[in-house]
């Protein structure tokens, strides 16, 4: 298994993983850094904004570049056809196993600069709002879940089709849909596991159009919404190992 996960390392090396992995972290922290952080209205619930802004970017960007990923992760094997070779020097369950395992830690990234990111803005910006080791937790944690599933998704589309195509149309489905589910009555989004950046959400938003103000508060953690992103995630790589080790070469 060390060998197999030293090989897959060396192949994320050679495709460029670690640009592609910063971006995307990057990306999503420049789209929530365009929020009004430093209007002196804001400072009151700085850090609340900040989570809430993030999970609106997240459901726009994460299905999408998880879609990249996942895609990436397994193209070499399926465009170059090597995986007869490759069954022949190590066994389905290690390949399978080491590729999991980078593609997680590769996962993990986003959530953990997502993470710092909000400790920086909070530091940058001087937010007032007392910071909440539990909420940050918790979003760090919803946020690594709903990405876990949306790669381990697009990774076992990439093991069903030897075309690249419907993992990638599904991740820009995914993010467009989920972009409008953030919006839509909690009955609809509920059905839509790729938008549950939403439905995990431990922030809530008020507007009041008449003064333009936007107030945000706590609500209590959704611990069922999480529940069902960790078994969602158990199903789908139960499916993705069935697909390998029935596969023919």
């Amino acid at each position: 298994m060390a060998v197999c996960l030293w090989a897959e390392l060396k192949k994320a090396h050679r495709r460029h993983d670690l640009p592609v992995v910063l971006g995307i972290g990057v990306l999503a922290l420049c789209w929530a850094n365009t929020m009004k952080l430093s209007d002196p209205a804001s400072l009151a619930y700085g850090y609340s904004m900040v989570l809430y802004g993030l999970s609106i970017v997240n459901a726009v960007v994460m299905p999408l570049s998880m879609a990249v990923l996942g895609s990436r992760l397994w193209d070499v094997e399926v465009r170059g056809s090597a995986c007869k070779l490759l069954y022949t020097l190590q066994s389905r369950g290690s390949l399978f196993g080491a590729k999991v395992a980078l593609g997680f830690a590769e996962v993990l990234v986003a959530p953990l600069m997502e993470l710092a990111g909000t400790l920086a803005f909070g530091r940058i910006y001087r937010f007032t709002e007392p910071l909440s080791p539990a909420a940050l937790g918790w979003f760090f944690f919803c946020t690594l879940a709903v990405n876990a599933l949306l790669f381990f998704f697009e990774l076992m589309l990439s093991l069903f089709f030897e075309n690249q195509v419907p993992a990638l149309g599904c991740g820009v489905l995914f993010s467009m849909t989920g972009l409008f589910a953030m919006f839509m009555p909690p009955a609809f989004t509920r059905l839509l596991p790729w938008a549950y950046y939403a439905v995990t959400l431990s922030v809530g938003m008020v507007y009041d159009e008449s003064t333009r103000i936007s107030t945000f508060y706590p609500i209590p953690y959704p611990v069922w919404a999480l529940a069902v992103v960790v078994a969602l995630c158990g199903l789908v790589l139960m499916a993705g190992w069935r697909l390998v080790r029935r596969k023919e070469v």
